[in-house]
């Protein structure tokens, strides 16, 4: 009915969120509001590599709404117990030996990733690396926004030992696509593009695997 049933409040920060306050009006509860927002709050912090921390009162109800969403009590004080969720790895619908994992963008991988980006961005005509283009990239990898406000979020394959190897750049779509595809859905994603270490590309299935990530994350949401 367009009447507000509560209200949140959160820091954001590149490698962690914190949850200050989470209120729903007492005759919205158990109506699985709170799990809605909640579930949009840490979809939000993973697609960013961030976890999320909170507090709650010892004797409060809220600590088991929480811990029923996957919160994990990491200290407790006199009234007060202390929780983070950390963003978890995305699942591969099929196996790939080449690839050991996709998750979302941590800080680690930022090294890592520079090097894939120092492979592909460069001149069509000179080959030379086009450093101002790495630069935005890496601001956007740190959590800057494009010029129409929006914010990125990368996908990154890793391979069996953990070394990031390729990235996915993911946001809401522009206005000039949403112009010519109707995208009515809150989270329609726009694929921006895709980064990979050349020693895996061409048969390594690794474009596939980042988004058959895609999908399955859609399909989840």
């Amino acid at each position: 009915d367009g009447h507000a049933a509560g209200f949140f409040s959160l820091d954001r920060h590149h490698d962690a969120h914190t949850l200050r306050h989470f209120y729903i009006l007492p005759q919205y509860q158990h109506q699985g509001i709170g799990a809605q927002v909640l579930k949009r709050i840490l979809a939000d912090a993973g697609r960013k590599g961030c976890s999320v921390k909170l507090t709650a009162l010892r004797e409060s109800d809220a600590n088991r709404f929480y811990r029923n969403n996957g919160f994990v009590q990491v200290s407790e004080e006199e009234w007060d117990i202390f929780y983070t969720h950390s963003p978890k790895g995305i699942a591969l619908s099929s196996a790939n030996n080449e690839i050991g994992s996709i998750r979302w963008l941590g800080r680690a991988d930022l090294p890592p990733l520079e090097v894939v980006l120092r492979e592909h961005v460069r001149d069509l005509h000179t080959g030379q690396i086009v450093e101002s283009e790495i630069a935005s990239i890496k601001a956007y990898m740190a959590g800057g926004a494009d010029d129409e406000g929006r914010r990125r979020s990368y996908l990154v394959a890793c391979d069996p030992s953990g070394s990031p190897v390729a990235c996915m750049g993911l946001s809401r779509p522009d206005a000039r696509m949403s112009a010519h595809v109707s995208m009515n859905a809150p989270d329609a994603l726009e694929l921006l593009n895709v980064f990979v270490r050349r020693d895996f590309m061409r048969s390594k299935g690794v474009g596939r695997s980042l988004l058959s990530a895609v999908y399955e994350e859609a399909k989840a949401a």
